[in-house]
């Protein structure tokens, strides 16, 4: 009885937490894609580096790595969320861009 309860529990969590927002905004969402986007172009042979940067994205938005992934896994189920993530993400990345040629 004790384990049936333990089974119901846990599926109980893990079904409410399946409908719950994204853990990050879609604009945190995408900022960390692009610098993460851009910390693997840098240092693509440089695997350590690209660990260590990668957890210095997460410090700076005040997150981790399974926040991040969970947000991403609930915006891609909907073709318009992923959309928008994605727009946002271009928009970073030119404000990037636009930064680096002034």
């Amino acid at each position: 009885m004790t384990r049936f309860y333990a089974i119901s529990v846990a599926a109980l969590i893990i079904t409410s937490a399946c409908n719950e927002q994204p853990l990050l905004n879609k604009e945190t969402a995408a900022r960390i894609y692009v610098d993460l986007l851009v910390i693997k172009e840098k240092f693509y042979s440089q695997k350590d580096s690209i660990q260590i940067y990668k957890e210095k994205v997460f410090d700076k938005y005040g997150t981790d790595s399974l926040a991040y992934k969970l947000t991403l896994e609930k915006y891609e189920v909907d073709q318009d969320e992923w959309k928008e993530f994605f727009d946002l993400s271009e928009q970073y990345l030119d404000t990037l861009r636009t930064s680096l040629n002034d």
